[in-house]
């Protein structure tokens, strides 16, 4: 069986970027004027990229900054004034505490620690986290869940399972992403689904993997590398499951990898396309939604991670 290009290059991305040792310079990041992007290699590297500065947050004093394999996909209010990522404690074993970094207070707060992974995502009114446990066996199936903390009341809750679609690569394709108005949630991978809070409901919209929630509630755009063993894809739906489409088709050998990351305009999808598989460098290509042209504006720099609007601060 072919294993996905991706997940092998994950393996490597591990051990290359186990630390803060890759001397990246501030002129190799991405910068947009009047926007906040999050970019690097989390949760071990990050940085922020703002008008007029760029700002290490990752790593810090007092975390690990060495691991194995495992890989973190942080997240951003749309304002740009809090960071959700995940601090590393321990390697073996892997423990994580999900965390918010205050940018006007210039501060981390830690709210649990666990074998978390995977993905940490920050509701657009900075009073939520989403974030997933390690895969359990629950006999007879295999599961991860949801977990939600309500920043604003303290509370912990857990969300839906997430169970195992019975391929090994599928472990490095579950994402979360939430709607606008923060009472919803896209999680999982193959398939995708949405969660009400609400009303405590939940169904399958899409059958990829890295659910991005547009800012204006739209879409859900995904990506896609398990179906097509010659092709990538990335595509969008609407949040109720339909006007499913693809939108970008490329070699598999050309794959997108990382996090697919909307303009706050939701104008544009920011892509993450591998360029260079020892040093995990990629080129960043902007795709507009009203005309699908694909246009590279940065090459051979880390991954974008979450893009929010610099000048809202």
């Amino acid at each position: 069986m072919q294993i996905r290009v991706e997940v092998l290059l994950l393996l490597v991305f591990g051990t290359l970027h186990a630390g803060a040792g890759q001397a990246v310079k501030p002129q190799e990041l991405a910068r947009l004027p009047g926007a906040v992007l999050l970019t690097g290699y989390p949760p071990f590297e990050l940085w922020m990229t703002a008008p007029g500065e760029i700002l290490q947050l990752q790593p810090t004093a007092g975390n690990v900054t060495s691991g194995s394999m495992h890989t973190f996909y942080p997240s951003i209010t749309l304002d740009g004034r809090i960071v959700a990522s995940a601090r590393v404690k321990a390697d073996d074993p892997w423990r994580v505490a999900i965390a918010t970094y205050s940018v006007p207070e210039k501060k981390w707060t830690e709210y649990v620690e666990g074998e978390y992974e995977y993905g940490v995502a920050i509701s657009p009114d900075g009073r939520k986290l989403a974030y997933m446990d390690e895969m359990k066996d629950t006999n007879p199936n295999l599961v991860r869940h949801v977990h939600i903390n309500n920043l604003k009341t303290g509370e912990q809750s857990t969300g839906p399972e997430i169970p195992w679609c019975g391929h090994w690569p599928y472990t490095f394709s579950v994402g979360l992403s939430w709607s606008p108005q923060s009472n919803r949630l896209a999680y999982g991978g193959h398939p995708i689904e949405v969660w009400d809070m609400d009303r405590n409901t939940h169904w399958e919209v899409a059958d990829g993997e890295m659910p991005a929630w547009s800012p204006d509630g739209e879409w859900i755009a995904y990506r896609d590398s398990e179906k097509d063993e010659r092709h990538s894809t990335v595509g969008i739906v609407h949040p109720d499951g339909s006007g499913d489409r693809i939108l970008v088709t490329l070699p598999r050998e050309n794959a997108f990898v990382e996090r697919l990351v909307w303009s706050p305009d939701s104008k544009t999808l920011l892509l993450n396309r591998l360029r260079d598989e020892e040093g995990w460098t990629v080129d960043i290509q902007f795709l507009d939604l009203a005309t699908l042209k694909l246009k590279t504006r940065f090459k051979g720099v880390p991954p974008v991670q979450a893009w929010a609007d610099g000048n809202s601060n």
